[in-house]
């Protein structure tokens, strides 16, 4: 086995997973704290990288649900 087989097995093998998108919710924003008055001047969005890595999602508003795209292989790629 090389390098190139390799990356393409690691690769089939995400691409075999289902795919998930959030419906319903707003994009995750932090609020911004004024230290001094300890008031809320702003926000900003929320790095969604670590909701990639944790795999961990509140939903929180109503009407919210989880959409899963299957992954679909077609039998005319492998002839």
């Amino acid at each position: 086995m090389n390098t190139l087989w390799a990356h393409l097995l690691t690769a089939s093998d995400g691409l075999a997973l289902p795919a998930r998108a959030v419906l319903g919710m707003d994009r995750p924003v932090r609020e911004i704290v004024d230290p001094e008055s300890g008031e809320v001047v702003g926000e900003e969005d929320e790095p969604l990288d670590r909701f990639r890595s944790d795999r961990l999602l509140w939903l929180e508003k109503e009407g919210a649900s989880i959409a899963e795209f299957s992954a679909l292989i077609s039998p005319t790629i492998f002839g």
